[in-house]
């Protein structure tokens, strides 16, 4: 992690952007920005799953265990229009 904030904090990069849907980049940053983070970290509700509040949560905790982080900055939805029903207009 020091080595990462050394490299990017001066070029004024202080969040992460990551995903479930990219590959193991969660637990990539888990491993170096972890409990002591460095890093505020966003991440993302995966847009391949059914959108419901239980996949939700299951997807928020499932990340927060992959990132080893007790809280989220924030968190994004992959496919926001999957929340809007289709046969209505926004």
């Amino acid at each position: 992690a020091g080595k990462a904030k050394a490299q990017l904090f001066p070029f004024g990069i202080h969040s992460l952007d990551t995903a479930p849907d990219y590959g193991d980049s969660e637990k990539i940053i888990g491993q170096f920005n972890g409990e002591n983070p460095k890093f505020k970290v966003y991440t993302k509700i995966s847009g391949r799953v059914e959108i419901s509040i239980e996949s939700i949560k299951s997807s928020i905790s499932q990340s927060m265990a992959d990132l080893n982080c007790k809280a989220l900055e924030g968190i994004y939805f992959h496919s926001p229009e999957k929340l809007i029903n289709s046969d209505k207009k926004a």
